[in-house]
């Protein structure tokens, strides 16, 4: 009996680290010392370790400072029991990526917070497409306005050109 407890409760582990593996964004659990206990495949390709090689590991042995410090502040709030969501912009394997992230208190079995429980989400390229719909819009605008003030301009001049036309005209009714 014990020795199908066992394996069921392996394959039961196997299963969700299955699930986990196949999200297309990172995530994690980290204790309450910020040690990494789960993480994913996409967690460990974020963090450009290898499959397996983050468990046991913080963030300090991996992240530049600033994102150690960033990724800190907010693990400090979830250990405090909060849920964290926000949007952080840092740099990930030498690029500046953006993530929504989602932290919140991983639970002990009395329900007290045990660590960190974490899912990321790579928004840097909806970040990227929004900033160039802002740019088109502002440079439409600009083009717009220009028009604008083009045909303005030219619709003087015409008006102008046609007064001095008609002054340099003699005028039919004295002739």
């Amino acid at each position: 009996m014990e020795l199908a407890l066992k394996a069921e409760s392996w394959a039961i582990e196997e299963r969700s680290q299955l699930l986990s593996d196949m999200a297309p964004v990172p995530i994690y659990i980290k204790d309450a010392e910020r040690r990494y206990m789960v993480a994913n495949k996409i967690a460990h390709e974020m963090a450009g370790l290898p499959a397996g090689k983050l468990i046991g590991l913080t963030d300090q042995e991996f992240m530049t400072p600033e994102a150690e410090r960033i990724a800190a502040e907010s693990d400090r709030e979830v250990l405090d029991g909060k849920t964290f969501e926000k949007v952080e912009t840092t740099r990930v394997a030498g690029q500046e990526r953006t993530f929504l992230n989602l932290k919140f208190p991983f639970v002990d079995e009395h329900g007290q917070t045990a660590g960190i429980t974490g899912i990321s989400t790579d928004i840097t390229s909806k970040r990227l497409a929004e900033s160039l719909r802002e740019e088109l819009t502002t440079a439409e605008a600009e083009a717009i306005e220009d028009l604008r003030a083009s045909r303005q301009e030219t619709v003087e001049r015409l008006a102008l050109a046609i007064e001095t036309h008609d002054l340099r005209l003699p005028d039919p009714c004295r002739l």
